[in-house]
């Protein structure tokens, strides 16, 4: 049997599931409602169209908002405020909602609302921006605007149980905090230093190669690993539901998919496959798994390198992701973004991981010794291409409308990177020579 504190990890879950849902669903009714303002053709035979999908529009609003009282109601009262601003951003939407739940009593002229006629139930006047049902204003950039706030402030505020199970445990009491670096920092880890003698002679191998199999640092950086993945996910899903509705990409006629910025939707895609590639990387080292892990890492690096281009060069996500893959080898290969890089990114590095597990070569059989400090190592540097991926996107974000969200995720990214940093000896491992 669940325990409460896992029936409630799942109940939240499937409120936010419900919640984008809701989202899509809204985004979707204003797009129809707009499109028929702008060609009432669009209906095809079906003149009642507009009406069903002012409907729709408000069925969905009104779902939003009761997913997010459930929430209020699990979290003490932590979106009240997002809910006093949604109500007020749709002054109309309790009204319309009541008329649709009781229109038997509104036909009969006993609706509770008087101002309602029986002759403006079937009526939907659209002037776009705005839609009017049964009497009642909607307007509609309101309702995108007042939408993906609510949602943000859902994605925002999860319950204790659901943040426990995210969230990895804290590094025993008495690691200090660096909270002025960034999240990754700057040295690396490699497994190829363990395993030449390109390392000098003053590194301790002994005491690397105990914190590497120090089962309590192990389960740190697991646990770590699998915190890096749920903020990934959760930060990607949240971009991609704000990326789909807002922006002018759509308007503007430059995103063939129908998004409104394309560029968020290429970081929300970056961190949606960071966040599988991150949980798959763990569970695989952990299983023994090495050289599957290895082969998984290598993409890490890859994603960091796009991370990068798309915080430094403007509007490089959204070309990115409207690219063929003519267009992808000409300016989007490991080695083109490299030289971009004026030297962030060493070849050589990205040819150790080529070489441990990215391809199939001799060197390889490394890996299938069934090590425990080589997995580790590997590990250790997994977390950091993870952090600086993550210092990449929390950057890209200052400058757009996300930032508020992902400075509150990077607060407590920061701490948990520091106290991995503080705690475990491997991150004074130089890079590779």
């Amino acid at each position: 049997m669940p325990t409460p504190e896992e029936l409630q990890v799942s109940q939240y879950e499937d409120l936010l599931s419900l919640a984008n849902r809701a989202m899509w669903t809204i985004d979707l009714q204003v797009r129809r409602v707009r499109a028929f303002a702008t060609d009432p053709t669009v209906t095809s035979n079906f003149v009642l169209q507009p009406v069903s999908d002012a409907e729709f529009l408000i069925f969905s609003l009104d779902r939003l908002l009761g997913i997010a009282r459930q929430i209020d109601t699990m979290t003490a009262g932590a979106l009240r405020t997002a809910l006093g601003e949604y109500e007020r951003a749709l002054p109309s939407l309790r009204r319309a909602r009541n008329v649709i739940a009781h229109l038997d009593e509104y036909l009969r002229g006993d609706g509770r609302d008087q101002s309602v006629s029986v002759g403006s139930l079937s009526t939907t006047v659209l002037d776009a921006p705005n839609l009017q049902f049964a009497g009642l204003d909607f307007d509609l950039d309101a309702v995108m605007s007042a939408g993906g706030k609510l949602l943000a402030a859902i994605r925002s505020n999860p319950t204790e149980p659901y943040r426990k199970a995210v969230v990895a445990p804290r590094v025993p009491e008495g690691a200090a905090v660096a909270a002025e670096r960034h999240v990754s920092g700057e040295t690396g880890t490699s497994v190829v230093a363990e395993d030449t003698d390109q390392v000098s002679s003053r590194i301790d191998r002994e005491a690397f190669r105990n914190a590497a199999a120090d089962q309590t640092l192990s389960e740190v950086r697991n646990q770590l690993a699998r915190f890096t993945s749920a903020t990934f996910a959760a930060t990607g899903e949240l971009l991609h539901v704000g990326g789909h509705v807002f922006g002018s990409d759509r308007v503007e006629g430059r995103s063939p998919f129908g998004h409104g910025s394309d560029e968020t939707v290429a970081v929300s895609t970056l961190l949606r496959i960071g966040s599988e590639l991150v949980s798959a990387c763990a569970d695989l080292f952990a299983d023994g798994r090495h050289y599957a892990a290895a082969a998984l890492l290598r993409q890490i690096v890859e994603i960091e390198y796009l991370a990068w281009a798309f915080e430094t060069n403007d509007q490089d996500g959204g070309r990115w992701l409207r690219s063929t893959r003519s267009e992808r080898q000409s300016f989007f290969t490991p080695s083109r973004l490299r030289n971009a890089s004026g030297g962030r990114f060493r070849g050589k590095d990205y040819g150790y991981h080529c070489e441990l597990g990215g391809h199939p070569v001799p060197g390889g059989t490394l890996l299938l010794k069934d090590d425990v400090v080589v997995a580790q190592l590997l590990l250790s540097d997994l977390l950091g291409h993870a952090g600086r991926i993550w210092d990449h996107i929390a950057a890209w974000a200052r400058g757009t409308p996300y930032g508020e969200h992902i400075h509150d995720s990077n607060e407590e990214m920061a701490k948990r990177y520091a106290e991995w940093k503080a705690a475990d000896l491997l991150l004074t491992l130089p890079p590779p020579t």
